[in-house]
């Protein structure tokens, strides 16, 4: 039986997996508290793997910008495909509305940058000591994704 893998919209009762899955993956997880608040006033997406969340992601729009601010894929889904997809459904579901989307991501999160750049985003600045963490501020990378006329 093939694997199915299925994008939805996250509703109240997820919210305790994905702070779940942010605390194994992430060395700054959310809070679940924070991820009901992402419920409320952003975009919160997920994608199930055979029916058992894989991966979130977390956006807001503003104007005719987004941004995104979380993106995560549980341990046992990693590089297969899940993170792309997401990604690829955020900037898809967006090509309509925005003119750019830009992200943070901790400097030193390599396999993160080299999937935005992968998807096509390009870094256009950098925040010294952004993220705190355990040991010591670590820098963050502000990447975008420009809509243009002749992108696919």
């Amino acid at each position: 039986m093939p694997a199915t893998r299925f994008i939805r919209s996250a509703n109240d009762n997820d919210m305790q997996v994905l702070a779940a899955i942010e605390r194994r993956i992430s060395p700054l997880p959310w809070t679940e508290h924070q991820f009901r608040e992402s419920l409320d006033a952003h975009v919160v997406i997920i994608m199930e793997f055979n029916g058992v969340t894989a991966g979130y992601l977390v956006y807001s729009r503003t104007l005719d910008e987004v941004e995104l601010l979380n993106l995560g894929v549980d341990l046992p889904f990693r590089r297969s495909g899940i993170g792309r997809q997401l990604l690829d459904y955020c900037i898809n579901e967006n090509r309509n509305f925005a003119v750019r989307i830009y992200l943070e991501v901790r400097a030193g999160n390599l396999p993160a940058i080299n999937l935005y750049t992968g998807a096509g985003f390009v870094q256009v600045g950098a925040r010294k000591g952004y993220y705190q963490t355990a040991r010591g501020a670590e820098d963050a990378e502000v990447m975008a994704y420009d809509y243009s006329p002749a992108r696919p």
